[in-house]
């Protein structure tokens, strides 16, 4: 705003036209004579409402100013009554002493005690004074579970079977929130997302899903075993300490344990304004997000910048249009889609794949290439639907799936679809949600024996082998192969590599997440040898792929691309596996293209899961531009704007936490993490360059 030869200039940046002037500036504003009249004419008639209201209601007081009285004085006086009784009931019962069992107390004292030392252990490596702190502050918030747990002894402790059921709750409240914690220090993930993943699609889908995981039977017997033996011990404990062990008893009242909550709270608000020297903005971030209780007086902002935003209302576009194919685009007879589990594009090197490295070397190959999604299901969803995993659990939910749209257009172009998995696909219902509801966009869909990994890469590649010299010089075929040995505990057959050493364990089983995370601390190599190892094996059997295509003539007229469903973190940002950090080592994945007059070259563009059915069907001769049904973009086309967006898979179903990769950048953000689809807001958390390097 400046002032110019006695006039006023105002200019506004930005879009709000909204502009405040004050300072007697009244005095520039003529009004006009019929603005003065209506102006005059809507307040008398407010005034008269007004007038005729109060002049009412002060009528009615004077007439009926006795009854009034009466009641308002039995109103006080029913409230005096009441309220003074529950004051003396609650006097009564935060002042009795009750009976509380020194042994329950002091196990699940010490059982949160590990919780904390494994939080504060994640958050600081090493006894440092910011570890201490964490500690000591996480430490302290047990008060307040006492004291829940005493409000309800003070309450129904006299009841007996109520008295040991609380104490159960208590216990295994402190049991549940130790496992809570140990599970996100490993891989981000909490026992609830755990659990909801498992119980994805309804009982019926809980072997499938925990089939998925490959935990071992032995395992597998050990944790439900744990589980199982937890919940024993637990009760004995509790009936045990409760009417057992009753001289360990001591005598608590609940306005002793809220004074010692109160005073708790003030500790912990004078630690973590002292923690402030000690701890970043991550670091803080992460326990007021993730701590089970994150009691929390820190000052930390956890964005950048904000803006209103929403969602787009889901659509189903699962319908494919009919379409025409250009003829004269090419006549390729085979299409060969090789999807490797868990693979990251910096252990493409000759060490580990050396069959992989020359296919990529002769492909069409990208800078930067990235997952769709940084978990198995968000991975294949993207790839095989060519869709945003965003509204993922919305279309898994409807009962009559149609599936890909990309297959659906295959079939309308002739091609058979054979699926040749070493997975099993029915994980979170991902088989409906690709081939639809009925499962009939596959024309043939390999069987699924109860075997290892190594072995169902074997039997897989060996059938896939068998129908490229047999099957495949006949007909059209979209052949979708699923890779599984480099899924965790990463196994191989030892008998078909040369191994890299040292690796921990044995080809054929690894050791649980928990102790290859001690490992790794100490020393990365024994559990990434492993993971080489798996890698090495599956690219052993795809370059006898390659060759098998090459030998029986295939070659000039396939297209054969290679892609990774998403990456592998070994701590390098402190967690285990993926699902939960949009790092490179979790999304950067090979993505390479061969095929007749493509030429091979690496690409400077960014390249996505989503797009890769688009340029299949692009080299085929479909044009997909007009397309609405898929998400992604042919790669041979022109991209002005050359971004890609990856989503978290590890919150929950419909993921709340994304990263947009640029060729130089990345733009980190979240939306209303309480409810992802229908977010009235977009956070913009971090600006990293492609190094993950904040800037």
């Amino acid at each position: 705003m400046s002032l110019n030869e006695g006039k006023i200039s105002i200019t506004s940046v930005g879009d709000d036209p909204y502009i405040e002037l004050s300072n007697n500036l009244q005095s520039y504003l003529v009004p006009k004579t019929k603005d003065f009249l209506f102006f005059l004419l809507k307040y008398s008639l407010w005034a008269f409402v007004l007038i005729k209201l109060a002049t009412s209601g002060l009528g009615f007081i004077l007439k009926n100013g006795q009854a009034i009285y009466s009641t308002a004085n039995a109103g006080k006086a029913f409230f005096d009554h009441h309220s003074g009784q529950l004051t003396n009931r609650i006097n009564r019962v935060s002042s009795a002493p009750t009976n509380v069992s020194m042994v329950l107390t002091g196990i699940g004292l010490a059982v949160f005690l590990f919780s904390c030392y494994v939080f504060a252990n994640h958050l600081n490596q090493g006894i440092t004074l910011g570890y201490m702190l964490v500690f000591i502050f996480t430490a302290i918030q047990f008060v307040f579970l006492f004291s829940v747990y005493l409000l309800f002894l003070s309450l129904f402790g006299k009841i007996k079977w109520l008295r040991a059921l609380f104490g159960f709750i208590f216990l295994y409240s402190m049991l549940y929130l130790a496992a809570d914690v140990s599970l996100f220090s490993l891989n981000g993930m909490h026992v609830k997302h755990g659990i909801g993943m498992l119980t994805d699609g309804g009982i019926s889908q809980f072997f499938s899903n925990l089939k998925f995981t490959q935990l071992s039977k032995t395992e597998l017997a050990l944790y439900l075993a744990i589980i199982f033996v937890s919940i024993l011990i637990s009760v004995v404990m509790v009936w045990f300490a409760e009417f057992r062990l009753q001289r360990s008893h001591f005598k608590h009242s609940l306005k002793h344990s809220l004074a010692i909550a109160l005073t708790g709270l003030l500790v912990i608000y004078f630690i973590q304004h002292l923690s402030t020297n000690y701890l970043n903005q991550k670091q803080i971030i992460t326990y007021e997000q993730h701590h089970p209780l994150g009691v929390s007086f820190f000052d930390a902002q956890e964005y950048i910048v904000s803006f209103n935003a929403q969602a787009k209302p889901f659509e189903r576009l699962d319908k494919a249009p009919e379409v025409s194919q250009n003829l004269q685009q090419n006549n390729i007879q085979n299409i060969y889609l090789f999807i490797f589990e868990s693979i990251r594009e910096d252990v493409v090197n000759e060490e580990v794949t050396p069959h992989l490295l020359q296919f990529k070397q002769n492909s069409w190959q990208f800078e930067q290439a990235v997952a769709s999604g940084n978990a198995t299901h968000y991975g294949w969803y993207s790839i095989i639907n060519a869709r945003q995993p965003f509204y993922l659990e919305r279309y898994v939910k409807l009962s009559d799936k149609k599936g890909s749209v990309p297959l659906q257009l295959f079939k309308q172009l002739g091609y058979r679809i054979n699926v040749y998995s070493a997975k099993d696909l029915s994980y979170l219902q991902s088989n409906q949600t690709m081939f639809g509801q009925d499962l009939t966009l596959f024309d043939y869909l390999s069987p699924h024996p109860d075997m290892s990994p190594p072995e169902h890469d074997r039997r897989t590649l060996d059938e896939l082998l068998n129908d490229i010299k047999t099957k495949h010089q006949q007909t059209k075929n979209l052949n979708i192969v699923f890779l599984d040995s480099s899924h965790y505990p990463y196994r191989w057959n030892a008998a078909e590599i040369e191994e890299i050493q040292p690796y921990q364990g044995t080809p054929a089983e690894g050791t649980d997440l928990s102790h290859a995370k001690r490992i790794i601390k100490k020393d990365k190599t024994p559990i990434f040898n492993r993971y080489k190892n798996s890698i090495k094996y599956m690219d052993s059997l795809f370059g006898e792929m390659i060759d098998g295509i090459e030998k029986f003539g295939l070659s000039q007229q396939s297209m054969i691309i290679a892609v990774g469903d998403h990456g592998q973190q070994f701590m390098e940002h402190g967690y285990m596996l993926h699902g939960f950090t949009l790092y490179n080592e979790d999304i950067k994945v090979p993505l390479y293209f061969q095929g007749p007059d493509i030429t091979a070259k690496l690409d400077s563009k960014v390249a996505s899961h989503v797009d890769i059915m688009p340029t299949i069907l692009d080299y085929v001769g479909v044009d997909v531009a007009p397309i609405q049904e898929i998400d992604g973009r042919s790669l041979f086309l022109a991209d002005e704007n050359n971004f890609k967006l990856t989503s978290v898979a590890g919150e929950q179903n419909t993921p709340a936490t994304f990263v947009l990769s640029s060729t130089k950048w990345k733009l980190h953000f979240r939306t209303d993490q309480n409810n992802p689809a229908g977010f009235n807001k977009i956070y913009i958390t971090a600006i990293t360059d492609q190094d993950d390097v904040a800037h």
